[in-house]
């Protein structure tokens, strides 16, 4: 594929770009210029004043001597923290080497323990660090664009079972109020394996900020429960919880009242990652098998939420 114009930071690429090994919500390519590589990110879910608070909490994380790396961006030639292509804004940083990294027990520990420290160090961020405030924020928000939910329940139930999701909505005000009243902080948002590198066994670096803010602490932890270890089907899911949560140093530190709303905040994650994509389906971003995919996914894992009590 043609390289992206990197005239704004005064760059030029002869060689082809290639995208990134895994699938991402923007549109991503990877880059070479001057024997540096490079990753260019067209921000398809973050309008202009969100990529300059991204930018704006990335640079004090990277003030926090951190012991992996996050991707800063360059600034253009005019000092600006992103440029435009069509009307998106657009980053530029320098490529973090390193791999996605496995759901092997070591490696889920190492996934654990970096996202464990930027847990520890987003608790010291000031509120207005976040890219977006979560706090009080009903699931339905999770995405602008969802717009009305209730013909997308009723399409997608001729095809997957959506009484969970359903149930979820009927629950939200509640959980809501819950999660309002538990100690907030900066969180990440998507503790996952695939925002982590790994290189020879250790994180050096933590991607995707795009959804950090403000939100009850203990959300990370429920993100990573989702997102860093198998499925709680899957014969080695108790092993891999376990690591996780040893490794985050998660039961320590949450309180009772946190912790006992695991289960509950996992299916509300669910939920969320449902009208995330609903979200983007309505901004021709997602095709609908994506939404029925979540939906299928969130059916399921309420068949199994009293896994997740830790």
């Amino acid at each position: 594929m043609d390289a992206p114009d990197l005239s704004p930071w005064g760059m030029t690429s002869r060689a082809p770009a290639i995208g990134p090994p895994h699938g991402t919500n923007n549109t991503v390519r990877l880059v070479a210029a001057g024997g540096i590589d490079y990753v260019w990110r067209r921000c398809d879910n973050l309008d202009a004043g969100q990529v300059r608070r991204e930018q704006r909490l990335l640079e004090w994380l990277s003030r926090q001597g951190l012991d992996f790396k996050v991707p800063l961006a360059l600034p253009t030639t005019d000092g600006a923290c992103f440029a435009v292509d069509g009307s998106a804004p657009v980053t530029l940083h320098r490529l973090i080497p390193g791999r996605k990294p496995s759901r092997g027990i070591h490696e889920i520990e190492a996934v654990a323990r970096a996202f464990g420290q930027l847990w520890a160090t987003l608790a010291s961020a000031p509120r207005g660090l976040g890219v977006h405030d979560w706090d009080g924020r009903s699931i339905v928000s999770t995405h602008e664009h969802a717009g009305n939910l209730a013909d997308v329940v009723a399409s997608a139930q001729r095809e997957v079972d959506t009484s969970w999701f359903v149930r979820q909505m009927e629950l939200d005000e509640h959980l809501t109020d819950a999660l309002a009243a538990l100690p907030g902080q900066v969180t990440h948002g998507d503790v996952a394996t695939s925002n982590a590198l790994i290189n020879d066994g250790v994180i050096t670096g933590l991607l995707d900020f795009e959804i950090a803010g403000w939100d009850a602490r203990v959300n990370d932890v429920v993100t990573g429960l989702c997102t860093c270890v198998d499925d709680p089907w899957e014969d080695g899911f108790e092993a891999q919880k376990q690591a996780f949560v040893t490794a985050f140093d998660t039961a320590d530190q949450l309180r009772d009242d946190e912790l006992a709303l695991v289960p509950e905040l996992v299916m509300r994650r669910c939920a969320g990652s449902v009208i995330w994509r609903i979200g983007r389906w309505r901004q021709g971003l997602d095709p609908w098998s994506a939404v029925l995919n979540r939906m299928a996914d969130g059916a399921t894992r309420a068949r199994h939420r009293s896994a997740y009590r830790i």
